[in-house]
């Protein structure tokens, strides 16, 4: 796991795993304009869900030593890749997609959607300040 992360107001946990922007996101094709998942992806999936489940076995030693803490269902998300560098047809969207948006307990996000995302958060409160 690399960050352990706190939401300073409910004080719930989130694990996050962080690969690199090159890290592949989908592995070779299928058939039929379906791409398999990168081994990197499904196994950064794999490691989060691992470490919240120990994190959950482990929990009341864990939270005997950090009493502001709750994990009840920590969230999970894993910060991988670059979509537009990657994603370049329909069918790699789609695949991708397909997979991230099926998985219940785990975000999947990439480098370059975490930075628009960002910068659009930026942006509005930008434009809040400056009325």
């Amino acid at each position: 796991m690399d960050f352990l992360g706190r939401n300073p107001i409910s004080e719930s946990l989130a694990l996050i795993e962080i690969k690199t922007p090159m890290t592949k996101l989908l592995g070779k094709l299928y058939r039929n304009g379906v791409f398999n998942i990168s081994d990197e992806l499904s196994g950064a999936v794999m490691q989060a869900l691992n470490y919240r489940d120990t994190l959950l076995a482990e929990r009341d030693n864990i939270l005997r030593k950090q009493p502001n803490m709750y994990a009840f269902n920590p969230a999970c998300v894993v910060i991988i890749g670059h979509a537009r560098d990657e994603l370049d047809s329909e069918d790699k969207k789609k695949s991708f997609e397909l997979f991230r948006r099926e998985l219940k307990d785990v975000a999947v996000v990439t480098f370059d959607e975490l930075y628009y995302k960002t910068e659009a958060i930026l942006n509005t409160f930008e434009g809040i300040r400056a009325k």
